[in-house]
């Protein structure tokens, strides 16, 4: 079978291509402009840091500059175009894809191992009680639920009963997120949130397999297996493996080799490579990427194809911290150049820059300062500030330019 041999900037061109970020290849605005976004990634992820705009609303930001809260409010508690469920992580997924996450809700519903297992023995006595009362009474949020009777809490993980209920209900597919309130889920039963119009038959482990290929390599581009099997986590993994094995057998998936990574095996979907071997160059803008975006959540890949070493450093004592607490990926002319640890300050509308560190090979200052500026005081604006503050520059020989 022949071998599709590349230059590490092609890759890294057709991965920054195929994320949606500096492209105009959706070209809808408002609502349906965000679905598309949405369907071509696979998931967008959801996380509760909020030092600054949230992940999943910074990532399709980042993507679409006419996004709003509203429009994703929309989709997932309206027009019911997306829904909440397990992707990479805490996720929203396209509803037409809803198919292809019954088999993980079946295994949540029979555990032998594993987080679910543990929860489900802790929180037994309540399920069907939750269940019962969210029949009853209609849409409920944790908060609805009172704790047992001197109860007291251990650690960040030591959820009451109902809370961990409701999870378990979530994960076995019974009860869906209704809508939040701020950023709480607000729950309900399946039969009352799926349209009627979604797929519902069960998935072949063919068909499964074959749909998280596809997922990850339209999303990514070109992949190894191990990242496509990462794309969304709770894939089984053996269905996806044998699927990539199948589909490049038949030539629907292409062997790739990029220079100076020959040891990695990548693949790309043949119907896409035409397309992404004619690339331009794509637009030169500058973007802050969340830790949680598409492009750089799976940290060894980014480190492959873009030389970037990252990490977050949230969890690490502040000590220990090389960067800050919440650092940014900058994307600047195909390649990331740095990261910038900030904080909004949403009471007196300042946005803190903590620190803002290029890498030590970037020699592009100059013809960065103007995109820089633009990229900030937009950054600002979406934040709900009004100001910015940049307090640290590395490395020392940039900080005369500020």
């Amino acid at each position: 079978m022949k071998i599709l041999k590349i230059t590490k900037k092609r890759a890294r061109r057709i991965a920054v291509y195929s994320s949606l970020i500096n492209s105009d290849r959706i070209r809808s605005r408002g609502e349906k402009g965000i679905l598309q976004t949405i369907d071509h990634l696979g998931y967008v992820q959801i996380d509760t840091i909020s030092v600054v705009e949230r992940a999943h609303h910074h990532t399709l930001r980042n993507r679409k500059q006419d996004y709003t809260h509203d429009h994703l409010d929309s989709l997932l508690s309206q027009d019911r175009q997306v829904f909440e469920y397990w992707g990479h992580a805490a996720s929203i997924l396209p509803v037409k894809d809803y198919r292809f996450y019954l088999p993980y809700m079946d295994r949540c519903r029979n555990p032998s191992t594993g987080w679910v297992q543990k929860r489900k023995e802790k929180c037994s006595h309540v399920i069907e009680d939750v269940y019962n009362r969210i029949k009853e009474e209609g849409p409920l949020s944790s908060r609805d639920f009172k704790p047992e009777p001197g109860r007291k809490r251990n650690g960040w993980w030591d959820w009451k009963p109902t809370k961990t209920a409701l999870e378990i209900l979530f994960s076995e597919g019974r009860v869906m997120v209704s809508g939040r309130n701020g950023f709480q889920r607000i729950y309900d039963l399946k039969e009352r949130i799926l349209p009627g119009h979604v797929n519902r038959e069960y998935p072949t482990d063919i068909e499964t397999g074959r749909f998280f290929v596809k997922r990850a390599l339209q999303s990514y581009g070109l992949a190894t297996a191990k990242e496509i099997c990462e794309h969304i986590y709770i894939a089984d993994k053996q269905n996806t493996l044998k699927a990539l094995s199948d589909m490049t057998e038949k030539g629907e998936v292409i062997p790739v080799r990029i220079a100076s990574l020959e040891s990695c095996n990548y693949v790309m979907l043949k119907e896409s490579v035409n397309r992404l071997l004619r690339l331009n160059k794509l637009k030169n803008r500058l973007r802050f990427l969340s830790p949680f975006d598409n492009l750089v959540i799976q940290r060894e890949r980014i480190e492959r194809l873009f030389d970037f070493v990252y990490k977050i450093e949230c969890y690490v004592p502040a000590p220990k911290r090389k960067f800050g607490y919440f650092s940014l990926p900058l994307l600047w002319n195909e390649q990331l150049i740095g990261r910038m640890d900030s904080k909004a300050d949403r009471k007196r509308k300042k946005l803190f820059i903590r620190n803002l560190v290029f890498e030590e090979d970037f020699r592009e200052i100059k013809h960065l300062l103007p995109d820089l500026k633009a990229a900030l005081e937009e950054f600002m604006v979406f934040n709900g500030c009004t100001e910015f503050v940049i307090e640290q520059v590395n490395p020392e020989r940039f900080r005369k330019y500020f």
